[in-house]
């Protein structure tokens, strides 16, 4: 029996799951052997109240500045309403927190392009210019902390491993980037017209990305990590430590890129990974990296998860409430 394509598709996700749930399980084991996990749940009951609400309210602000910029991204001589790109980005990074191998850019995609009409290629022109440039903004962050705590050396350790690669992963997608814009790639793919007319679509849709937009976006991009970074900098203190510069620098820079590895759903185990070895860099506790990760996975992650799985309950419940009606109306109009 030949499977159909919706059940290789849940196959599929099933597999990077499962996958991610194993790679996270490790990787939380391995950040649980330099922290006592009762050690852990106590500084958590014991952070500044003060201090995490701030935190709250910085990472709001973050998700305000990232619909902005997005916004600014599919802006294509009409403004699109907020309320929809808001639902859309939201919904999507919500995606991203449940789904494994960053699938709620997917949902996020064609959330827009039901939502707000966006045609897909446009949408997948700006989500691929907003990653690039958030990858190069954390990939700088974490060497220049590097650089800050003289740790470009042996001393940087796996940091060192997590910067060079991410700095050629998205070396590479800036590489990309300049050829999807050219007319190279057309060239090149000619003797597949369908394969190239897609490619084309795609191109005009990045050329569009240009200019004072894309100054802009770029601008957005930096105010967004100074608020990313006011939003680590306050949560870290209601913990407890006061981090400093080259400290914030690494540990956003390896918390984000964490992102990219396999894990379970809402970054369990990489997040805290990447605390841990940030704060060792530092001599700082591990039981306090730990705990730091958790909170912002409790009160930044888990709220816009949350807010995702209720949208598309809502969803369920709208669609099989229409579906009754209809069955209703139909019932009553083929009755005697």
């Amino acid at each position: 029996m030949i499977a159909g394509p919706n059940e290789n598709r849940w196959r599929r996700m099933l597999v990077h799951l499962g996958l991610g749930l194993l790679a996270g399980t490790a990787f939380l084991w391995f950040s649980l052997r330099h922290a006592d996990p009762r050690a852990v749940l106590a500084v958590m009951r014991g952070i500044n109240d003060g201090w995490a609400a701030i935190a709250v309210l910085f990472y709001a602000g973050t998700l305000a500045l990232r619909l902005a910029r997005w916004r600014l991204l599919l802006y294509q001589g009409v403004a699109l309403p907020v309320r929809r790109v808001g639902t859309a980005l939201t919904v999507g990074y919500g995606a991203n927190f449940l789904l494994p191998a960053r699938l709620g850019e997917l949902v996020r995609l064609e959330l827009i392009h039901r939502l707000a009409g966006v045609a897909r290629v446009s949408a997948l022109a700006s989500i691929g210019v907003e990653r690039l440039l958030d990858g190069i903004m954390v990939v700088a962050a974490l060497i220049l902390g590097l650089w800050g705590a003289n740790a470009l050396d042996g001393r940087g350790g796996s940091l060192l491993l997590v910067a060079y690669s991410g700095a050629a992963i998205f070396g590479t997608g800036i590489f990309v980037w300049i050829v999807l814009r050219g007319r190279f790639g057309v060239h090149l793919l000619r003797r597949w017209p369908s394969v190239g007319a897609k490619f084309d679509l795609l191109r005009r849709a990045l050329q569009v990305i240009s200019g004072w937009r894309l100054g802009a976006a770029v601008l957005l991009t930096v105010v967004i990590y100074v608020a990313e970074a006011s939003a680590l900098w306050t949560i870290a203190r209601a913990v407890g430590p006061v981090l400093q510069v080259d400290e914030l620098l690494v540990v956003m820079g390896a918390a984000a890129l964490s992102t990219l590895l396999p894990s379970a759903p809402g970054f369990v185990g990489s997040f805290q990974l990447a605390f841990v070895v940030s704060f060792a860099l530092f001599d700082r506790s591990g039981t306090e990296a730990v705990a730091t990760a958790s909170l912002m996975q409790l009160f930044f992650f888990a709220p816009v998860a949350a807010w995702a799985i209720a949208w598309f309950g809502s969803q369920s419940v709208g669609r099989l409430r229409r579906r009754a009606v209809a069955a209703r109306v139909e019932s009553e109009s083929s009755s005697p």
